[in-house]
């Protein structure tokens, strides 16, 4: 009853914090950014003067839109997305999370409402999950819900709710407690349990983070396996259930694994992680969290996600309690979220031997911050356990006001805010005003002292409790003060917003590209990646979405945006594929990739680059027109072997009208077009060409080639090469004929095959039953 009643109360409190968008009319999204930029902007309703919350902007531009993409392809699986950059894998991106147990909400029901009700499922695997680990620890029930609600709610969990991280760092504390499971009896049953966890979690759609989930597990596992009645067994057993939820998870393991070693990531991130690290002054974001401002109200500095770090006032003192009473248990704990800590803040030795090992050399390794808050939330546990059976002396008392009054010295002695701001910081605090504007000169001194304030009535109150409180109502007002603590910091900060603001409409200029379909379009300035073509189904040449396939990012990030010649740099602007501007050359590059219009924002200055022509000009935008632009579809009548296609298709007079250049087989063929081709239909997995010619040819295809292209004309099977570095390309007769090309990688079709029996061994193992 016990569990029951946990479930039961982290589902109601999971529910809670995503309360204002369970209203009608109301949505979970900050998709009311996209109305502050173009085409949207001109067409802003009046009463929106900013969006909810900026900082979210991968929701928008990437979640949502993948979501809503796999929605409308179901129930067919939607293997690849030709939409952006000139096409590219979809499921084998992983973030998708086609499979995501989270996501399967929203292809039942409708996806804005579903936004929500995930985001609540997510906060209430984590939360109960933590609330089972712990009593897995042996924690008493007042324990364990407190390790369950800073776990489940803390800001590191809430601001990251809308991304595929949080799918699988809620699945941490059950990927732990089954291995805990395996530890304890080794049995087939238990084993696949592990298993079942572990593909979920790769199911989730964040590798990175799946990374850390297995180390964790492994962790855990090595500093408990001597405790196990058969080590060797229990060793046994983990192992095999890593392994085999990795089989189970073959089906999304091999297309991503496929995808990646194509990748540009390899090379460009090889070695990433030793220059990725939160600054130390964001440490004291474990106490004070908005003290460089809130996202949605005044953000000093921007990026709250990398500093989420708070899990609440009273739970750091608890956690301190909980070392007077040093077990092996607590104090590896300790050590451990430490450890991830030093990781996340770049402390030496142990960032710089973290960041040296692989696959951790490669990695962003300030999110192993969700670990910490797993150690930090267990400890609050045993802290809470220990207070509740034995009282608060008056150690504890001054070991909690030395702790809960350093941010105030700190913001004090470092005369971070003034006492003559201390109305305007109560205005802030408790919501009466917002904020002032970073313009405003008081701003620091304002949003400092509000956070100082914000901590300092938590922290008061936390006295009071201990002061106040024993046993059973300590442990009642412990967790409901922790509750609203962590409400106070997280709710809004994923906001509840007006439907009727969530989607934006189609406007002039989209009409105007989508009635050029199947012309490849690309933006200049600011204008959202991802959610006008996908949403739209208009192909742009742009694209955000990882890994990026290891030809088109060179391609791109050599010709067209040499400021950003990796994916490594400072957050936002190296990640994504942009283009900062359209000159003579990159134009010339632009033709090549089928870019036939471009896309600018109206109060952008005029583009005068020779070549561009205005076709549209409207409140929402601008769009050019390129008539130099290399067809989408189109015959040559020779295909020519080269040693370095790259080197070729850059070279001085290259003319991919002439011949298609290949890598493989032999030069054929007379030189020059042989007739047009045209593009009868788009879909994802499924490409329907026209040709009409005088000679045999090659069809090229402006769009990407990628292993597991297929192609069929009059029910021949064609072979679909590689040409001109980057496109698919197929011999073709003289005459009309229709092309059906279909993507169906051999890494999907033997990765279904390997879950499917995985996970026929996984119900075998669940109905075991031990020999009499």
């Amino acid at each position: 009853m016990t569990n029951l009643r946990a479930a039961l109360a982290f589902l109601v409190l999971s529910l809670a914090f995503v309360s204002p968008a369970l209203v009608p009319g109301k949505v979970l999204s900050n998709s009311d950014m996209l109305w502050f930029q173009a085409p949207w902007a001109a067409s802003k309703p009046a009463s929106l003067a900013r969006a909810a919350n900026p900082e979210l902007g991968d929701a928008p531009q990437q979640m949502q839109p993948f979501l809503r993409e796999v929605k409308r392809s179901l129930p067919d699986i939607p293997l690849w997305n030709p939409w952006i950059t000139t096409g590219r894998p979809l499921h084998a991106d992983a973030q998708s999370a086609i499979f995501s147990p989270f996501n399967w909400i929203a292809y039942v029901m409708d996806e804005w409402r579903a936004l929500a009700l995930i985001a609540a499922l997510k906060l209430w695997v984590a939360a109960f999950g933590a609330f089972l680990l712990a009593r897995a620890l042996s924690m008493r029930w007042p324990g364990a819900s407190m390790a369950g609600l800073v776990y489940g709610f803390s800001l590191w969990m809430i601001t990251w709710i809308s991304y595929p991280h949080a799918s699988v760092w809620a699945l941490v504390p059950w990927a732990l407690l089954a291995a805990e499971g395996v530890l304890r009896r080794p049995d087939p049953r238990r084993v696949a349990l592990l298993a079942l966890v572990i593909g979920l979690q790769f199911l989730c759609g964040h590798p990175e983070s799946s990374f850390h989930l297995i180390v964790a597990v492994v962790v855990f596992s090595a500093l408990r396996l001597r405790r196990s009645p058969s080590w060797r067994r229990a060793a046994i057993g983990l192992v095999g259930g890593l392994v085999w939820g990795a089989l189970l998870a073959a089906l999304v393991l091999l297309p991503v694994g496929e995808l990646i070693f194509r990748s540009a990531d390899l090379q460009q991130r090889a070695g990433e992680a030793q220059n990725i690290k939160t600054p130390l002054k964001f440490a004291l974001g474990v106490m004070v969290p908005f003290y460089w401002g809130k996202p949605t109200q005044t953000p000093i500095d921007f990026f709250l996600l990398a500093r989420a770090f708070y899990g609440g006032a009273l739970p750091l003192l608890l956690a301190v309690v909980a070392l007077t009473k040093p077990t092996r248990e607590r104090v590896a704990t300790a050590v451990l979220g430490a450890v991830a800590m030093c990781v996340v803040l770049g402390i030496p030795p142990v960032f710089w031997v973290v960041s040296r090992l692989p696959v951790f050399s490669s990695g962003h390794n300030t999110r192993l911050a969700v670990l910490y808050l797993l150690c930090l939330a267990l400890l609050a546990g045993w802290g809470l356990d220990d207070l509740v059976k034995r009282g608060v002396s008056r150690r504890v008392l001054a070991l909690a006001g030395g702790l809960l009054a350093f941010p105030v010295l700190y913001t004090v002695l470092r005369s971070r805010s003034s006492w003559d701001l201390v109305g305007e910081a109560l205005a802030v605090t408790f919501g009466f005003d917002r904020a002032p504007a970073l313009s405003d000169p008081t701003v620091g001194g304002v949003v400092r002292g509000a956070a100082t304030l914000q901590w300092m009535v938590v922290a008061g109150v936390s006295l009071a409790v201990l002061a106040l409180l024993r046993r059973r109502w300590l442990a009642v007002g412990a967790l409901v003060l922790v509750a609203a603590d962590l409400a106070w910091a997280g709710v809004g900060y994923n906001p509840a917003i007006e439907r009727s603001l969530a989607a934006q409409p189609s406007t002039g200029a989209i009409r105007e590209l989508q009635a050029a379909a199947p012309a490849r379009f690309v933006s200049v300035g600011n204008i959202t990646e991802n959610a006008i073509p996908m949403d739209y189904k208009i192909p742009e040449a742009r694209g955000y979405d990882l890994p990026v396939e290891e030809r088109f990012d060179r391609l791109w990030r050599s010709k067209l945006s040499p400021e950003f010649p990796s994916q490594v740099g400072p957050l936002p602007a190296f990640i994504p594929l942009v283009l900062p501007k359209v000159d003579e050359e990159r134009l010339h590059y632009l033709s090549f990739l089928g870019v036939s219009r471009i896309l600018q924002p109206p109060t952008d200055p005029l583009l005068r680059t020779e070549g561009l022509r205005v076709v549209y000009a409207g409140p929402d935008a601008r769009i050019y027109a390129n008539d130099a632009a290399l067809p989408r579809a189109f015959v040559v009548g020779a295909r020519r072997r080269v040693g370095d296609a790259y080197k070729e298709i850059t070279s001085v007079g290259f003319d991919p009208r002439r011949d298609a250049v290949v890598e493989e087989g032999k030069t054929e063929g007379t030189p020059g077009l042989a007739g047009p081709a045209q593009i009868l239909h788009t879909a994802n997995d499924r490409q329907v060409v026209e040709t009409r010619t005088t000679r045999p040819g090659i069809l090229v295809v402006s769009d990407a080639w990628a292993p597991g292209w297929h192609a069929v004309m009059g029910g021949e099977e064609l072979k679909v090469e590689r040409v001109d570095y980057l496109y698919r390309g197929v011999r073709v007769p003289a005459g009309t004929h229709i092309v059906e090309f279909t993507y169906r990688p051999l890494s999907w079709r033997i990765g279904w095959i390997v879950s499917l029996v995985a996970f026929v061994a996984l119900l075998g193992g669940f109905l075991w039953r031990p020999s009499e």
